[in-house]
C-alpha cells in the first residue's frame, strides 16, 4: 500500500511527465575524490563523489544528468549563458549574476541541501615559519616569495582582499606543491583532502611540504543551478537539492572510505584517480 501511495505522488507530481535534461560541467582538471579529469564513466570503479552522487539523484529523480568536462571558468561562463544547467562550487556574491543557489524560504542559502564541505587550508615547508595569521586574514613570513593557489579557487579572492602579497595560480596542484618544494613559492593554500591526498601519494616527491595548523576558511560547496533550469522547473529544482542534501548525510562518509581505502588500486587518470 505505502508502495502504491508513493508511486501515485511521483505520477501526480507537476515534473513526473518527463524527464529533463540536466547538463552538468565540472572542470577537465582532476579534483580528487571529486571530480574525474575527463568525461566520467558511471559504471567505473570510482568515478568521482560528485558523479557517483549525481549517478544516485538519477535513480530517484526524474531527471536526466549529462556530463560536460571543461576549463573551470568556461563552466561558470556557460552557466551564466544559460549553455549549461549546473556547476557544483562554493558560495560567491559574484555567481549570483550566473546561477540560483538553494534557499531557505527566508532567503538565507540552505547548507543542509549542499553536497560536500571542505576547509581550505595552508600547506608550507617545513621550519619555514610561515603561517596565517586569522586576525589580519594575511599570509606571513613569505620572506618575497608568492603565494600559490589553483585556478579558480574561490579563496583566491579573499586572499587578495585581505592584502597578501602576490598570488599566482595554477590549474595543477601538483605543479605548485613542486614549486613550494624547491623553494620557489612561500606557500599554498589547497582543500584539504586534495592537498593531503597529494602528499599520501607522493612522500618522496613533496617530502619537505607539511599542512600547516590552521584552517583558512570552510567550504561548502553547492549544486549551482543556471537560472532557466531553475525557471523551467522550480519544484523540480527544490527536489534535486533536498535529495542531494539527503544523499550526503547518508552517502558521504561511505564514499570517503571507499576513495581513501589504502586497497584503492591507482591509475592514470589524474591525480588520485
Amino acid at each position: 500500500m505505502t508502495f502504491i501511495v508513493g508511486l501515485l505522488i511521483v505520477l501526480r507530481s507537476p515534473f513526473a511527465a518527463a524527464s529533463p535534461e540536466l547538463i552538468y560541467c565540472f572542470s577537465d582538471r582532476a579534483m580528487f575524490p571529486y571530480n574525474p579529469p575527463a568525461e566520467p564513466n558511471e559504471q567505473a570503479p570510482y568515478p568521482g563523489i560528485d558523479i557517483e552522487l549525481l549517478s544516485r539523484l538519477q535513480k530517484r529523480l526524474p531527471v536526466s544528468v549529462t556530463y560536460r568536462s571543461q576549463p573551470w571558468k568556461r563552466c561558470l561562463h556557460q552557466l551564466g549563458r544559460n549553455e549549461v544547467s549546473a556547476v557544483i562550487g562554493s558560495y560567491r556574491s559574484s555567481r549570483e549574476s550566473l546561477g540560483v543557489y538553494p534557499r531557505r524560504a527566508d532567503g538565507t542559502r540552505n547548507q543542509k541541501a549542499s553536497v560536500y564541505s571542505e576547509d581550505y587550508v595552508l600547506y608550507v615547508r617545513r621550519g619555514s615559519g610561515v603561517h596565517y595569521n586569522a586576525e589580519t586574514g594575511k599570509i606571513v613570513n613569505l620572506d618575497g616569495r608568492p603565494l600559490g593557489t589553483l585556478l579558480g579557487s574561490s579563496i583566491t579572492e579573499d586572499l587578495r582582499a585581505s592584502g597578501n602579497p602576490v598570488v599566482t595560480s595554477s590549474a595543477r596542484l601538483s605543479t605548485l606543491f613542486g614549486r613550494l618544494e624547491r623553494g620557489r613559492m612561500g606557500a599554498v593554500v589547497a582543500l584539504e583532502s586534495h592537498g593531503n591526498q597529494l602528499l599520501r601519494r607522493f612522500p618522496d616527491r613533496f617530502e619537505s611540504i607539511e599542512q600547516a595548523d590552521t584552517t583558512l576558511r570552510h567550504k561548502r560547496a553547492y549544486l549551482i543551478l543556471s537560472h532557466k533550469f531553475y525557471r523551467d522547473h522550480p519544484e523540480l529544482s527544490a527536489a534535486i537539492w533536498r535529495t542531494l542534501g539527503e544523499l550526503r548525510r547518508a552517502s558521504l562518509p561511505d564514499l570517503y572510505d571507499k576513495y581513501y581505502s589504502p586497497k584503492r588500486p591507482a591509475n592514470r587518470n589524474g591525480p588520485g584517480f
